[in-house]
């Protein structure tokens, strides 16, 4: 019983962790509408930049991190500036092509920059665990759990008692009646890109600390996320969080019973699970 819960809570950690990734990807679509296929790869360029910094020049990511972030929320703003708002009104396929082809070309760069090898930040806290009660829990995954919850409720506090946060949501609500009543959607709309660049960075730290991320993997990610989007349920802004956690427990007691190969089964077989029987996903947003 012990072990069963240890594992659970160690799964719910790392699914706090998924949540925040997934949450990028739904700041994006939510308001623009628009589903950004170059996710994965932006996330894997922050986790490649801090490690490469760690493990060149022992440079500690939590002093990397607020340039990144910073440099992220700005090619973010100017992505969505210069490229996305013009296919606005192009058809959905277009879209598709050109994301996708924004994330390719993310790939190329850092595979050219970085290689295919693949990076890992060890810190004299990575192997360690601290006992909470008859539990033994990860301390990195408590630590990085601990980022991507704080770093959600600053997100969520943006959103929901600031006056831009109220704009971006007015402009995802109604573009036509935010652009009568005098706001700019496209202002809006590169503002919350931005705001998705400042979550991938954090979330690329944070995966970097918690597991080997290499350029290969930016496609897979951004699958990941999607599938966490459409299990916690799309309309709903905390959706994406309780997605993470749900398949953050789901993969943790796959690996342990099963086989640690069997993780991408066992998550997309649920995935389906749940467009069969709720395919608006677990969370959906009141009318």
């Amino acid at each position: 019983m012990i072990v069963a819960l240890t594992i659970g809570v160690n799964g719910l950690l790392m699914g706090l962790v998924y949540g925040l990734m997934a949450l990028g990807l739904s700041v994006v679509f939510g308001v623009t509408r628009i589903v950004n296929f170059a996710h994965g790869e932006i996330l894997v360029l922050s986790g490649l930049v801090m490690a490469t910094l760690y493990n060149t020049f022992g440079i500690n990511p939590l002093f990397t991190l607020p340039f990144l972030a910073l440099a992220l929320f700005a090619g973010g703003y100017g992505l969505q500036q210069k490229i996305v708002n013009r296919l606005l009104k192009t058809s959905d396929h277009s879209q598709f092509i050109a994301l996708s082809a924004i994330g390719i070309i993310l790939l190329n760069i850092q595979l050219s920059i970085f290689g295919s090898q693949s990076q890992f930040i060890v810190t004299p806290y990575s192997l360690q665990s601290i006992s909470v009660g008859p539990m033994l829990i990860d301390f990195m995954r408590l630590v990085t759990a601990g980022v991507a919850l704080l770093t959600t409720g600053i997100l969520f506090y943006f959103y929901y008692y600031t006056s831009t946060g109220k704009a971006i949501r007015a402009c995802a609500d109604n573009r036509f009646t935010a652009q009568a009543i005098g706001l700019n959607d496209r202002h809006l709309y590169a503002l919350s890109f931005g705001i998705a660049g400042i979550v991938l960075a954090v979330s690329g730290c944070l995966f970097s600390l918690l597991m080997d991320i290499s350029p290969l993997a930016g496609p897979q990610l951004t699958l990941l996320s999607f599938t966490i989007v459409i299990i916690g349920g799309l309309t709903h802004q905390a959706g994406p969080l309780l997605g993470g956690i749900v398949l953050g427990i789901v993969e943790a007691y796959t690996a342990f019973y099963a086989q640690s190969s069997l993780k991408s089964l066992v998550s997309f077989g649920f995935l389906i699970l749940i467009l069969l029987i709720r395919p608006q996903g677990l969370l959906t947003r009141r009318a």
